[in-house]
């Protein structure tokens, strides 16, 4: 399509400043995809499962979270609110599901917890085919890979944030290592905990996600002006430097945990 004139009016940069903030808080939950390794150990343990079906239960949620055509005919239909509304229902049978099974103690087989994690893995693939789309539309034409790159930068963060969340504020005490049953009974309670922080997480950002993106699926795509582009290139380069900030503190934080 022809690309409009340069814009000068700054409400048009506010606006796609606001549709980018949306974006990076729902591709947060991107990052949950890679918590399996925090609550594996007590589906294994629950439900007694060999080390093959518990890779199968990953394998699934990697599978869920890779094969979606159909996410992009949704969005080609119906755009990206419907498709971020289709992301938090799936987010909250996924994850809200396997909170509900762990803390009501619900008995289940393997077919039921490939299905969980097969749900999981369509949830992420959702949010991010209503994230990445949108931003590459709505965005001008040299800032649209730039703010593409600074989302899909949040999934790998954010999971690392999820990792030290668990790790700071859910995992049992080291004094519990003693007694074994103990330990046990700390790890299955901070997994169910944790469980549900996740599926609350989930639901709010997709929810905000479909609040702010809206229903267009992002039209022509502008040029900015000379003064525009630059205070545009200041802010992503902000952005993209508090990016950094967050990879390092996730770094020390991870090495801090160590000592």
């Amino acid at each position: 399509p022809m690309e409009e004139p340069p814009r000068t009016r700054r409400g048009a940069l506010r606006r796609e400043g606001a549709l980018l903030a949306a974006a990076l808080v729902v591709e947060s939950v991107g990052g949950l995809f890679y918590a399996f390794s925090l609550y594996s150990e007590t589906l294994k343990r629950r439900y007694g499962l060999g080390q093959g079906a518990l890779q199968l239960v990953g394998t699934a949620a990697n599978v869920g979270g890779n094969v979606g055509v159909h996410a992009g005919l949704l969005y080609d239909a119906k755009g990206p609110r419907a498709t971020a509304l289709a992301a938090l229902a799936l987010g909250v049978a996924g994850w809200g599901g396997l909170w509900a099974v762990l803390a009501l103690g619900i008995p289940s087989s393997l077919p039921a917890l490939t299905l969980l994690a097969t749900v999981q893995g369509q949830a992420q693939l959702f949010s991010d085919c209503a994230v990445v789309p949108t931003v590459m539309g709505a965005l001008p034409v040299e800032h649209a890979a730039v703010g593409v790159g600074l989302v899909k930068a949040f999934v790998g963060l954010l999971g690392s944030l999820a990792a030290q969340v668990y790790a700071g504020y859910f995992a049992p005490a080291a004094s519990n290592a003693a007694d074994p049953s103990a330990a046990h009974a700390a790890t299955d309670s901070a997994t169910v905990r944790f469980l549900l922080l996740v599926a609350c997480w989930f639901a709010g950002a997709c929810a905000l996600g479909a609040a702010a993106l809206g229903v267009r699926k992002g039209g022509r795509r502008a040029i900015l002006g000379p003064a525009l582009r630059r205070r545009a290139d200041r802010w992503l380069a902000g952005a993209y430097a508090w990016v950094l900030v967050l990879a390092a503190a996730l770094a020390a934080g991870a090495l801090a945990g160590e000592h």
